[in-house]
């Protein structure tokens, strides 16, 4: 996922009862972990994220917070185990994923490479699935969050810039 300063997306998300547009931008550099990655800024809210050592990892999605930071891609690694805490409104609750991940050959709607990744995790008693699409040169085009198996978000890259 290319990240920089300016940089910015463009989405449309569903959560089943709404599509809405979202338009997120670089806003700064700021650490995650144990890297220096960038925070992103939405309509959805905030996230964090930062390579490191062939991982994208985030501390922070949407405003729900991840300690330690949560791999949500690996470039070389099959499969990656994480335990941790998840923060979300004023609740700290343990949890457990696993995340695979599985190099597409082209995107039938361009001509980049994409990888598939996929985080399972375990909060208490819920099941969060996150699907996700990445595109070489443009980062996220497609991701659905399902919750105890019932799509709870999704959305779809509008445009690069």
């Amino acid at each position: 996922m290319p990240l920089g300063p300016s940089k910015t997306w463009s989405y449309l998300v569903d959560d089943g009862v709404n599509k809405m547009p979202d338009h997120v931008r670089v806003t700064r550099r700021i650490p995650v972990g144990d890297a220096l990655g960038y925070e992103l800024t939405g309509e959805l809210g905030t996230s964090h994220f930062a390579w490191l050592n062939g991982r994208l990892i985030s501390d922070e999605l949407s405003n729900t917070r991840f300690l330690p930071p949560l791999c949500i891609l690996a470039t070389r690694e099959r499969t990656i185990h994480w335990r941790g805490w998840v923060f979300s409104g004023d609740k700290k609750q343990p949890a457990s994923a696993d995340i695979d991940y599985v190099k597409a050959k082209k995107d039938e709607t361009s001509s980049a490479d994409t990888i598939d990744s996929t985080v399972r995790m375990k909060i208490d008693k819920q099941h969060v699935t996150l699907v996700t699409r990445f595109e070489s040169d443009y980062g996220i085009v497609k991701q659905e969050q399902r919750t105890d198996d019932q799509l709870s978000l999704s959305l779809t890259a509008l445009s690069k810039s």
